[in-house]
């Protein structure tokens, strides 16, 4: 599997996909990654501004959940 890496991400990225009927986003990291928060809230929020959630896997493993709640987001 190819390895690149995205400066806003700050990581190595895999794959990246956007449901918009759920509003969705996620992102598909090496194992052992973790994106830049802020960086992957951007970029998904430039997909589409309505953004509501977005699903980080390290590997096959869920590492991270960022969620919007009211005009914040939070990590789960």
């Amino acid at each position: 599997m190819s390895r690149i890496f995205n400066s806003e991400l700050q990581c190595v990225v895999y794959e990246l996909a956007y449901d918009f009927t759920t509003r969705t986003g996620t992102l598909r990291l090496p194992r052992n990654t973790h994106c830049d928060m802020h960086g992957c809230i951007s970029l998904f929020q430039r997909i589409d501004d309505g953004v509501e959630r977005i699903n980080a896997f390290s590997g096959d493993k869920l590492a991270t959940t960022y969620g919007r709640r009211g005009q914040d987001w939070v990590s789960d």
